[in-house]
């Protein structure tokens, strides 16, 4: 028994691998980007490295602004520009598996080469950074989740890869617009997705990044429920989304 339970588990578990594997090979120019991005970030941060208000400065704008949006936009796209999604409708295999492998690969490939940075930069710089690492690489991490979360939530309920980036894009914009008007009240502390960059000695930041991580947790659990459905996965009428 023991014996047919563990060889179940390894084919299982080369199985998972094996499609894992494919995922990776499927979104190898996206991690590619994501890779060379950082790897610039890196170099610039040579540039500065004499400056640990500047080495923190810009890579805190990497992670908590720049890499979040990117991903919306790239979550958005998951399986809505999937040519083949209407085919896997007809499939056996469940399409939320499918989605939930794919945005896996991408947010685990992105958090390791965000906590990577994080711990990169406070080895280049010459004094200590102004932000302690731990707590930069933990609120950029939570950022890069929850804009992930909105934009294949977006997606999803608006039938849409561009509507789910463009609703990142929108709360993007307006975050950053409105700081000033966020930061002036309590409530806008606890939801501003940058607190980590505005004021990361904010007293609610444990909170605010609390809420962050468990509304996105929600709008993917959300999401994950809708492509139980077949109509939010087909292109709405006269529209197709591009590959």
């Amino acid at each position: 028994m023991n014996a047919s339970a563990t060889g179940w588990v390894g084919h299982r578990l080369i199985e998972e691998l094996s499609i894992v594997r494919v995922h990776i090979f499927q979104m190898w120019r996206i991690l590619a980007g994501l890779t060379s991005s950082t790897l610039l970030c890196v170099l610039l941060l040579l540039t500065v490295r004499d400056a640990p208000r500047e080495v923190t400065h810009l890579v805190i704008i990497y992670g908590e602004t720049l890499l979040p949006i990117a991903l919306g936009s790239l979550t958005a796209s998951v399986l809505m520009t999937d040519p083949c999604r209407e085919l896997w409708l007809t499939m056996p295999y469940p399409i939320w598996r499918l989605s939930l492998r794919r945005l896996t690969v991408l947010l685990i490939v992105t958090l390791l080469l965000w906590v990577l940075l994080v711990g990169v930069s406070a080895i280049l710089s010459t004094a200590p950074l102004h932000i302690a690492p731990m707590r930069m690489a933990v609120g950029g991490s939570v950022t890069i989740i929850w804009f992930s979360a909105l934009g294949f939530w977006g997606a999803i309920g608006l039938r849409s890869a561009g509507g789910g980036g463009a609703l990142c894009a929108t709360v993007w914009t307006g975050a950053l617009l409105l700081r000033q008007a966020l930061m002036a009240t309590w409530l806008g502390q606890i939801l501003h997705p940058f607190l980590t960059l505005q004021d990361s000695g904010n007293p609610h930041w444990v909170e605010n990044r609390a809420l962050l991580l468990t509304t996105a947790f929600i709008l993917f659990a959300l999401a994950m429920r809708r492509t139980r459905s077949e109509e939010p996965l087909l292109p709405c009428e006269g529209t197709q989304d591009d590959v």
